[in-house]
């Protein structure tokens, strides 16, 4: 009798995690450097204006396969820089910012993947500036909006969708996105659109 039940706890300790479904191992997360390079426009007191956006970014991408998954997170720091219409000649509106963007998958195919990201964005006036256009000489100047003076601080959003192909340990990217409550944006939404290029410098666990 002792020996069946010993020769049935065998077979249990061999049989029954045979039977138990297998663990997958955890995806591998990529820890990404890039930038990327954007226009952006608003709305300005009835008139539509432009400017650039210029960042460098640091990103936690991980490849995963089921849509609406968490799909990681970024933090950019960007310049930024709108024209808008001063008394004499275009002013250009200069900010720093700092954002925190966290990213789900939408869809995925081979190499490419969309992703959907939403984070806030901390917004530094730089000032504003003018080229010497007209009869105004370049330099500093007086702001057209009292929100961009210098040293003014805005807390704000930014909601993006990003288009990447991934080839290696470089991906090219092709965003869009709208940006709320900034030195950049006013008291509008700013909508922009940018390309960009991150390469991975290395891998995270698996």
């Amino acid at each position: 009798m002792a020996r069946s039940n010993r020769l049935t706890s065998a077979l249990l300790l061999f049989v029954v995690p045979a039977l138990l479904p297998a663990q997958a191992a955890a995806p591998a997360t990529f820890l990404d450097v890039g930038g990327f390079v954007g226009v952006q426009f608003r709305n300005d007191d009835g008139a539509q204006v432009n400017g650039t956006r210029l960042a460098v970014n640091l990103t936690l991408a991980r490849p995963v396969e089921r849509p609406f998954a968490f799909g990681g997170g970024e933090v950019t720091l960007g310049y930024a820089q709108m024209k808008v219409r001063g008394p004499i000649s275009p002013v250009q509106e200069n900010s720093l910012e700092l954002a925190v963007i966290a990213d789900a998958v939408v869809a995925r195919a081979g190499i490419w993947r969309l992703d959907a990201g939403v984070g806030p964005v901390l917004s530094s006036s730089l000032g504003c500036t003018t080229d010497g256009a007209g009869t105004q000489p370049a330099g500093s100047v007086t702001c057209p909006h009292s929100y961009a003076d210098h040293g003014n601080t805005m807390v704000g959003y930014r909601v993006r969708a990003n288009s990447g192909w991934r080839n290696g340990r470089a991906t090219f990217l092709l965003g869009v996105d709208l940006t709320g409550h900034t030195i950049a944006s006013g008291p509008n939404v700013a909508s922009a659109v940018s390309v960009g290029l991150r390469y991975q410098l290395r891998t995270l666990g698996r």
